[in-house]
């Protein structure tokens, strides 16, 4: 699929094997819409908007994602028991608003700033993934709001939320 410069809002669609594999769209919002078994890898979708989406074994990794927005949102599946993966990718001051993102991976991940208010985010992987910047060699900040939020079984090795 492909959009011209106009189309920025998406709604009542059905997605499956998008290859949007490194594509380049700020600004879109998708509404009401299903996408299942898709490649965003290496995208840049800044300020991209999902609300009342189901995503579905999506693979996120390695995408610039900055300031994107999932508000009541599913990114589990449950049939196969599987969350998206956002491996590696670049989700600073994004935000998940009550939203399933139970074994999504964020693994690596740049997620400085991130919101995750009244999900269920049981057993995610955030392994390693970034809650700092740094501002000189001995200054560095972290920040993270993650709030009435179901994290049983998640993975925080290697993170470091200082002050959150």
């Amino acid at each position: 699929m492909s959009l011209n410069e106009n189309q920025k809002l998406i709604e009542n669609r059905e997605f499956s094997n998008l290859d949007w594999k490194n594509e380049y769209q700020l600004d879109l919002v998708f509404r009401n819409c299903k996408i299942s078994s898709s490649d965003f890898t290496n995208s840049n979708l800044d300020d991209v908007e999902f609300v009342s989406c189901d995503i579905l074994n999506c693979d996120f990794s390695d995408a610039s994602m900055r300031n994107a927005i999932f508000k009541n949102c599913t990114l589990y599946d449950k049939s196969n028991q599987k969350g998206c993966d956002f491996q590696k990718s670049d989700l600073r001051h994004s935000q998940f608003r009550n939203c399933d993102i139970s074994t999504c991976n964020f693994y690596r991940s740049e997620v400085f700033g991130i919101v995750i208010n009244e999900c269920h985010a049981q057993g995610c992987n955030f392994e390693l993934a970034e809650f700092t910047t740094v501002v000189s060699k001995n200054i560095f900040f972290s920040s993270a709001q993650l709030t009435k939020s179901n994290f049983m079984y998640s993975d925080f090795e290697g993170v470091h939320l200082q002050s959150c």
